[in-house]
């Protein structure tokens, strides 16, 4: 009769590790009881690890501000950045969403706000903030920056106030 002695063997990957695949050389011992037999050494096995890109991220600022802009009226142009890092060893496509803006009980779209991968991009031309997470296309490489810059335009007849809104920066891997 066999006893089970099965191992689970675990491997701990550092930050920063290159993507690839990995070999590692181990010698299992195995107590093989049989007559006069003593411990015996195994074959040694080749295990193979890979290990999967990753991708961080690390913005320049918690806020931005876009000043004062009246109603009817927009930044005219993609005027604010955030500087996204992204310290892993994978490349990352940047995704963005956000909430409505609030001022107590007055609030406008989420949509009044514009991003793009150029601070010379139109308001216009800027594409709309959602809800909901959307892929940018702004691409991040592993251990490299990149800004995403936003714009704002405010509704006609809105209320005079100090708006704020959130928005979620999220590097996908």
């Amino acid at each position: 009769m066999y006893a089970d002695r099965s191992r689970i063997l675990g491997v701990a990957i550092a930050a920063g590790i290159a993507s690839g695949v990995f070999l590692a050389l181990l010698a299992l011992q195995l107590g093989v009881q049989v007559a006069y037999a003593t411990n015996q050494i195994a074959p040694n096995v080749i295990l193979s690890l890979t290990v999967p890109a990753g991708c961080e991220i690390s913005l320049n600022t918690q806020s931005i501000s876009f000043g004062t802009i009246t109603a009817s009226q927009n930044s005219l142009t993609t005027s604010q950045n955030v500087l996204d890092t992204n310290g892993g060893n994978g490349g990352a496509v940047i995704a963005v969403s956000g909430s409505n803006w609030v001022s107590g009980g007055n609030n406008f779209g989420v949509s009044n706000t514009v991003y793009s991968s150029s601070s010379s991009t139109s308001y216009a031309s800027g594409t709309a903030l959602t809800l909901i997470p959307a892929n940018t296309a702004i691409v991040v490489g592993s251990s490299s920056s990149t800004n995403v810059w936003f714009g704002l335009g405010i509704p006609a007849g809105q209320v005079a106030s100090t708006y704020s809104q959130n928005i979620i920066i999220t590097n996908v891997c």
